[in-house]
């Protein structure tokens, strides 16, 4: 791993200079770049000349650059979190046979304690998502910021040479020209958010990792029953349902809930407004809801099945609707805004191949 802040010496401006020019080779021999994304990423000028060095040492073949938004981890730790102590709860009511009116208070009060920070987390993240797409659609090299210009060259001698001058002399000796660099940065850049993140701006394999404690418990309570209750084959009904509901359910859920919060990411003026929206964010999940546990009473109370057969059922039918949800419809919609109009030039450079 190269850091440059901690690998080039910036105290000795000789030794500095070295790091700069060995840059290149560092990057030539590195097979992928990671790049954290924020807000002033794309306004500082050696963050910008590092991408363009690692494009230029590619040799023309595709760059394996991985853009990560920082506000993608708190997203991730928020889901987590989240599932984590609703699982804790559920184990709590379960051992405690808790049961009709008290238990679906207490989750429907949880489930609201849980998503409201999650609808301003995921609202954040993807106005901060939106933000980042449109400064690379804007992005032009003059407006970049370096330290040396910044502080005014107080900390430079005679000798020094600016680091804007450096950057801007590579530029036009490996892209032919300002215009040149920054056409690539925004395909190269744009390119790898819309590949990386995926259709709804947030890896699936991200969700399957945040939502697995809900898997931990119906684990446990599958190992419980098939070694210490010996109910059966009922072990397998917690086994599936487990499983149904970690790769079909979630991801159904979760999927509206991204969709409502990045069609509503932008923030208001005013704070009760805000609240409004984040309330309006939660109530999306409301016609999800109703499928997903309709389809359990219906098949567990008007099919002549097992347990453990009913949630096999129900965790199919879960698992194809998680794949319509997430899958196939962004597809189609996207397929079908691209087969009857253009995008609008306001429009053009947000959210790349989302739905």
């Amino acid at each position: 791993m190269f850091l440059d802040v901690c690998c080039i010496n910036q105290a000795d401006n000789i030794d500095k200079g070295e790091g700069i020019l060995s840059l290149g080779g560092i990057l030539k021999r590195s097979e992928k770049m990671l790049v954290l994304w924020d807000r002033s990423y794309i306004e500082r000028l050696w963050c910008m000349f590092e991408l363009a060095a690692f494009i230029k040492s590619r040799g023309g073949h595709p760059p394996q650059v991985e853009i990560r938004p920082t506000l993608l981890g708190p997203c991730a730790v928020a889901i987590f979190a989240a599932v984590l102590m609703l699982v804790v709860v559920l184990a709590t009511m379960i051992s405690h046979q808790q049961q009709g009116e008290t238990y679906l208070l207490v989750i429907a009060a949880l489930l609201f304690l849980i998503l409201y920070p999650a609808a301003v987390t995921f609202r954040h993240y993807f106005h901060s998502v939106d933000t980042m797409c449109t400064q690379l659609h804007d992005f032009q090299i003059h407006k970049t910021q370096c330290y040396c210009c910044t502080v005014g060259h107080e900390n430079d001698d005679e000798n020094s040479l600016c680091d804007r001058e450096i950057v801007q002399r590579c530029i036009q000796a490996w892209f032919g020209g300002e215009r040149e660099f920054e056409e690539e940065m925004k395909s190269v850049a744009l390119t790898s958010v819309s590949q990386q993140l995926g259709q709804h701006l947030f890896p699936y394999w991200l969700l399957l990792v945040s939502s697995a404690p809900f898997n931990w418990i119906m684990l446990d309570l599958a190992v419980e029953n098939l070694l210490f209750m010996k109910l059966g084959s009922f072990w397998l009904f917690w086994l599936i349902t487990g499983l149904g509901w970690w790769l079909g359910a979630f991801p159904t859920l979760i999927t509206v809930f991204l969709f409502a919060a990045k069609k509503l990411r932008q923030p208001t003026k005013y704070l009760c407004s805000d609240i409004l929206v984040n309330l309006l964010v939660i109530l999306a999940l409301l016609p999800a809801f109703f499928v997903i546990f309709g389809s359990l009473v219906v098949i567990s109370l008007f099919t002549p099945l097992e347990e453990w057969q009913s949630a096999l059922v129900c965790s199919c039918f879960h698992i194809f609707l998680a794949w319509i949800m997430w899958y196939l419809l962004p597809r189609l919609l996207r397929s079908k805004r691209t087969g009857t109009a253009d995008q609008s030039d306001a429009d053009a450079h947000r959210f790349p191949a989302t739905m």
